[in-house]
C-alpha cells in the first residue's frame, strides 16, 4: 500500500499556526500579569486616598527642648482654690541640652514646698525630673527614692506636656503641662495630674483625685513713671 506524502508547505503552515497560538499564549500570560499588577496597584493608591496606611510610615521626630523657650523666666502667682497661696517659678535659658528650674510654694505664713526641677535632652527623649525639699534641703517623703520623672510627650508653641513613659520613675504624678498660649505667652498655667488609686476588695473605692492648676504672670519690667522700679533679668543684675 503506497504511503500518502504530505506536502511540505502544509507541514511548515501546521508548524507556523502552532508557533503563533503559542506566541500568542505567551503575549496573554504576560498581558494578565501586568494587569494583575497594574489592579494591585491601583488598589493600593485608593486605599492611600481613602484614609489607607502609607505603605511606608515616616517615623514621628521626638520633641525638642528648644521648644520649651517660652517657659524662661521668673513666674509668680497662686493655686487655684487656695488664695493664701503665694507661687514662684523661675527657668533659666536652655545651654548645653539642659534648663534648669526652681518653684517655691508659700501657705500662709510656712513655705510648703521647695522644689529643684532639671530639664535635659537625652537619646530616650527630653526627661523632666524634680525633688521637693524643705528650706533645709532634705529630701520630702515623696522624693525619699530620688527625683520623679518625666518625659516629654508633646510640644507646640507655648505649649509642653511631660508624661509618665515607660521606664520613667514619677511617683503619683501622671502628667504636667505646662501652657503659656494665653496673654500673648504672659500667663503660665500648670496643670498636674496624678495616677488614680486602685480600687481594692473590700474597701471603698477612693474619690479620683483632681487635677492641681496653678496659674502665674510672668515677671517683667514696670513702668518707672507709675513710681516702681524696673525689674531686671537676673542675667543683667549679675554683670
Amino acid at each position: 500500500m503506497a504511503k500518502r506524502m504530505v506536502p511540505s508547505s502544509a507541514l511548515g503552515l501546521a508548524f507556523t499556526g502552532c508557533l503563533c497560538f503559542a506566541v500568542a499564549g505567551l503575549f496573554a500570560a504576560e498581558n494578565d500579569d501586568a494587569a494583575k499588577r497594574a489592579a494591585e496597584a491601583a488598589s493600593g493608591a485608593a486605599a492611600q486616598a481613602i484614609g489607607g496606611t502609607p505603605a511606608t510610615a515616616q517615623p514621628q521626630s521626638k520633641p525638642s527642648i528648644k521648644s520649651l523657650a517660652f517657659m524662661t523666666g521668673t513666674w509668680r502667682g497662686m493655686a487655684e482654690g487656695d488664695p493664701s497661696s503665694k507661687l514662684e517659678e523661675m527657668w533659666s535659658e536652655e545651654a548645653a541640652g539642659n534648663i534648669t528650674g526652681a518653684f517655691r510654694w508659700v501657705s500662709g505664713d510656712k513655705v510648703a514646698i521647695v522644689e529643684i526641677l532639671s530639664i535635659t535632652s537625652e537619646a530616650e527623649g527630653v526627661k523632666l525630673r524634680l525633688r521637693h525639699l524643705t528650706t533645709a534641703l532634705s529630701d520630702m517623703q515623696r522624693s525619699k527614692d530620688g527625683p520623679m520623672v518625666l518625659t516629654l510627650t508633646a510640644a507646640e508653641e507655648r505649649k509642653a506636656i511631660f508624661s509618665c513613659a515607660k521606664g520613667d520613675a514619677a511617683g503619683d504624678l501622671d502628667k504636667i503641662t505646662y501652657d503659656a498660649s494665653a496673654d500673648n505667652g504672659s500667663t503660665l498655667r500648670i496643670t498636674v495630674e496624678f495616677v488614680q488609686a486602685e480600687e481594692k476588695a473590700g474597701e471603698a473605692p477612693k474619690p479620683p483625685r483632681k487635677p492641681l492648676v496653678l496659674v502665674m504672670k510672668k515677671v517683667g519690667a514696670q513702668s518707672p513713671a507709675a513710681g516702681a522700679t524696673i525689674v531686671e533679668p537676673a542675667r543683667q543684675r549679675l554683670k
